[in-house]
């Protein structure tokens, strides 16, 4: 984190192979940070070593990190690597063979038959963000668009849902960021709601890293049918969906405000 003063930092896990009894994961770390000079990388794991000594001053640190990540992936088999250029980020990585655990089984991401193949707009303006929910929205059997800012959302859903189409398509659902340059998730919400003349409205979550008291009263107050706080994972982010359309049907929760936090373990989160 402390190299990367823009773009992001992502963690990842990756399946490699399967058996029936075993399994082989790439696990990786990718920045967008300074990066490193290709001539010393060879060096990166040796004790008490960094990148150069304008690192040190700048970043702190003694240079044991790597190597202590190092043995402890030796110690389980594996080995680490790194591919990096210098201002444009870097990306650590290693593999590990694991046992299989048995008798237990995947959950499946499957919603009721009337929520399968519904319409998604989903609105954030970090690359890396849109590509994780948007796997995860597809995952759901959903059909998912994708755009970056708050302007393009309006003309997306005043296009889907024209009236002068025969057959207006809109959207049942939008996923907004609340972080986005120009207008915020929140405000864009408001414009919506308030300005634009569509067939049906949507529902909407608000997706945000900052649970603080403020976001959450304006997202009730604009009234967001759903608030998720990052890091989201597949689990949580279906758990909400169908809770905030169970609801518009007349289930049992009241409470649509869905604050919600996750300790459940998943490949990809979205931070």
């Amino acid at each position: 984190m402390k190299f990367t003063r823009q773009g992001e930092v992502i963690v990842g896990v990756e399946l490699v192979k399967q058996h029936r009894k075993h399994l082989r994961l790439r696990f990786s770390v990718t920045d967008t940070g300074i990066g490193i000079d290709e001539e010393r990388i060879p060096h990166l794991f040796d004790a008490f070593v960094q990148a150069d000594s304008s690192t040190t001053r700048e970043h702190g640190g003694t240079g044991l990190g790597l190597s202590i990540c190092r043995q402890l992936v030796g110690l389980m088999g594996g080995d680490i690597s790194v591919e990096s250029k210098v201002d444009a980020g870097s990306r650590f990585q290693f593999i590990l063979d694991f046992g299989r655990q048995e008798g237990v089984s995947s959950r499946l991401f499957e919603p009721d038959p009337d929520l399968r193949n519904m319409r998604v707009l989903l609105v954030d303006d970090n690359p890396a963000a849109q590509n994780i929910l948007r796997e995860m929205l597809a995952s759901f059997s959903f059909d998912v668009d994708v755009v970056g800012s708050a302007a393009a959302a309006y003309e997306r859903l005043l296009e889907a849902g024209a009236r002068e189409l025969p057959e207006p398509l809109p959207y049942d659902l939008v996923v907004m960021d609340w972080r986005m340059p120009e207008i915020n998730g929140i405000d864009a919400t408001r414009h919506i709601k308030n300005h634009l003349e569509l067939i049906e409205q949507p529902r909407f979550i608000l997706i945000t890293a900052f649970g603080r008291e403020e976001v959450l009263q304006q997202a009730e107050m604009i009234g967001f049918d759903g608030v998720l706080i990052k890091p989201i994972n597949p689990s949580t982010f279906f758990d909400t969906i169908v809770s905030v359309f169970r609801n518009e049907r007349g289930g049992c929760a009241s409470d649509l405000r869905l604050h919600l936090r996750s300790n459940d373990s998943k490949a990809r989160c979205c931070w």
